[in-house]
């Protein structure tokens, strides 16, 4: 066994730089057998490579947690803009169901058959209950000026104001309403 021992080397670690011991320096650990003197570096050594594992898996523990905290906030980062995303969306859907409305209604009003008072009417009627918010957003009342003109022009040239003189006073109430867009008393 002497003889095998000369020839094995061992890093000692315990000191600030390592040191290569080989079978011929054991000698040099004065109060410590032949046995122990391979054995105190060893242990020395896997001592430093386990603080340095473990310095290691809590390094990476930190990294992890510091990822998950991450992808916690980008999770909920995303389900924000999602929930942006959709009322954008519902938004935009409205908008182009009153500008198709809109069109629509410009088209009919503007060509040789031209809308009657009460289609018209009912066209504002639906654009200010069901599209409330972009109804007063928009000023949509401020359409009707120009496209009420025509079917006005028609509803009153076919009145006799003096055997009908409260005659046009319901259409002009109905009107009064619908042009209003600050939601004030409908009396």
């Amino acid at each position: 066994g002497g003889a095998e021992q000369k020839h094995v080397a061992i890093v000692d670690m315990r000191g600030k730089q390592a040191k290569l011991v080989t079978g011929g320096q054991i000698g040099s650990f004065e109060d410590v057998e032949a046995d122990e003197a391979y054995t105190l570096p060893l242990v020395h050594n896997i001592a430093v490579l386990v603080e340095g594992a473990e310095n290691d898996i809590f390094r990476t523990q930190r990294i992890l947690n510091t990822e998950k905290d991450n992808m916690i906030t980008l999770e909920h980062e995303r389900e924000v803009v999602e929930k942006r995303l959709g009322e954008q969306e519902y938004h935009l859907k409205r908008l182009e169901d009153v500008i198709s409305i809109i069109d629509r209604t410009y088209s009919m009003a503007t060509s040789t058959q031209s809308m009657s008072l009460d289609d018209l009417a009912g066209v504002f009627e639906t654009l200010r209950t069901k599209y409330q918010a972009e109804y007063k957003l928009y000023r949509l009342s401020k359409l009707a000026g120009p496209l009420l003109v025509p079917p006005m022009q028609s509803y009153l040239s076919s009145w006799d104001p003096l055997n009908d003189p409260l005659g046009p006073v319901t259409a002009m109430r109905a009107w009064r309403k619908l042009l209003r867009s600050d939601f004030e008393s409908d009396s």
